[in-house]
């Protein structure tokens, strides 16, 4: 038996809508084309399209989801991020396009035919070390996350992005399982948990009740990953080696005190899509 799926997303957008969630009518549209395949003009082009009962019922539950403010990555799967589209579980961070700054900020300092060793601590769902080396095919990196799920997701999102045999991923808590006796990394990335412990409350419920707190979280100052990572890069770091973060909003510039007070040099600030300091760079002298 065909439902129609016109009535059906309608419903489903009066469903999210009485749930207070923005865009409901976008939501709805673009679940339903996840689901199907379908383009989206072809909903409007063909309202007689047809959906099985089997496809109806897993619409419905996605929906059903969505209404609790579950976000649309943990529902479908996935979210592109750059050039190519990621696995995310409750375990990683989602991707976010505020983030494809850090991306931007390293190849503009860097050769991108240079066989560099790049580090990205918090690795998550490996997005951002994995989008670096699609981009750079000569160089080779190691992620690392303190939690084991997280490695499982970025492993298999290596296996689809064809990074996997330039690629290791490691579960540490920062540099605790990271052998300082390799050759040093050239490049140190990291978006680190900065959201100031207090505030982890007034976050977006799709946010505070979905996404994991462990990489949310940045104690009291929000600032406290990024003091630990300064603290005890020095063994893992060559001269030149180049240090980017992302950071929240107003912390760019504490950060780079905090570089400058660690010797670190060349210290730059990349501006997101929004005009937000986004991305705070500096070179190891």
């Amino acid at each position: 038996m065909s439902l129609k799926a016109w009535d059906i997303m309608l419903e489903a957008a009066e469903q999210l809508d009485a749930a207070a969630i923005a865009s409901a009518r976008e939501e709805a549209e673009l679940l339903l084309t996840v689901l199907t395949g379908w383009d989206r003009s072809s909903l409007y082009i063909d309202q007689t399209k047809g959906l099985s009962e089997k496809q109806a019922d897993r619409y419905r539950q996605w929906v059903k989801r969505r209404a609790t403010g579950e976000p649309h990555a943990h529902i479908v799967g996935y979210r592109d991020f750059w050039k190519h589209s990621f696995k995310v579980t409750a375990d990683t961070l989602i991707p976010r396009g505020d983030s494809e700054t850090l991306i931007e900020a390293v190849l503009a300092q860097v050769g991108q035919s240079q066989a560099l060793k790049i580090l990205d601590l918090g690795t998550g769902s490996g997005c951002l070390l994995l989008s670096l080396l699609g981009e750079m095919e000569n160089a080779t990196g190691l992620g690392v996350d303190i939690n084991p799920s997280a490695i499982a997701v970025a492993r298999e999102n290596a296996e689809t992005v064809g990074c996997a045999d330039r690629v290791d991923f490691q579960q540490s808590d920062w540099f605790d399982a990271v052998d300082a006796k390799t050759t040093p990394f050239n490049v140190v990335l990291s978006n680190p948990p900065y959201i100031p412990s207090a505030d982890i409350a007034t976050l977006d419920a799709g946010v505070k009740d979905f996404e994991p707190t462990l990489a949310l979280d940045g104690g009291e100052s929000g600032l406290e990953c990024y003091e630990k990572i300064l603290t005890n890069m020095g063994p893992y770091i060559a001269s030149d080696s180049l240090i980017v973060f992302e950071v929240g909003i107003h912390q760019a510039q504490d950060l780079c005190k905090m570089l400058k007070g660690k010797g670190l040099k060349n210290i730059r600030i990349f501006k997101d899509l929004g005009q937000i300091e986004r991305v705070v760079s500096a070179v190891n002298p």
